[in-house]
């Protein structure tokens, strides 16, 4: 499977982006990063790179089941945090994605700026896109306020 994750999230001095790993066991881990992060697929590992710093941690892609993205503002008025998420798992086959609000509409563009498909989150915030049929290339998926690359 080769597949890349770019999140991107509208940026300030203290917002911090988040991957969460959520295992094949049922367990999850939460890497913080003070960048956006890049998520990608190389060889049997996830590997999350921070945007400007280029650190990288790898993960075995064995215990992946999806990933999690997001961000927490620790600004003034965002104590607490928006630990809302959207999670997004990807095959060779399909796009799914759960944790949208009811009705996300959710677009995807080729390179060129086509646009491939517009569909909607069903009323439990989930959604399943084929995307076997897509020719190999990068793809741009925006869901609400959230955006993301990945290759084909």
């Amino acid at each position: 499977m080769a597949a890349v994750v770019a999140a991107a999230f509208s940026a300030n001095a203290l917002t911090h982006y988040y991957v969460q790993v959520n295992k094949t066991d049922g367990s999850e881990e939460r890497f913080w990063f003070y960048d956006m992060p890049v998520a990608q697929l190389e060889d049997d590992n996830l590997k999350m790179t921070v945007v400007m710093t280029q650190e990288a941690v790898l993960y075995p892609l064995t215990e992946v089941n999806n990933l999690t993205m997001g961000y927490v503002d620790l600004g003034v008025e965002g104590v607490g945090g928006d630990f809302t998420g959207l999670s997004f798992t990807i095959t060779n086959e399909t796009l799914k994605m759960t944790g949208a609000a009811a009705g996300c509409e959710v677009t995807l563009y080729d390179m060129a700026g086509a646009l491939r498909a517009r569909v909607a989150a069903d009323a439990a915030g989930t959604l399943s896109l084929p995307i076997g049929h897509l020719d190999k290339g990068v793809y741009l998926v925006k869901a609400g306020k959230n955006s993301f690359k990945f290759i084909r």
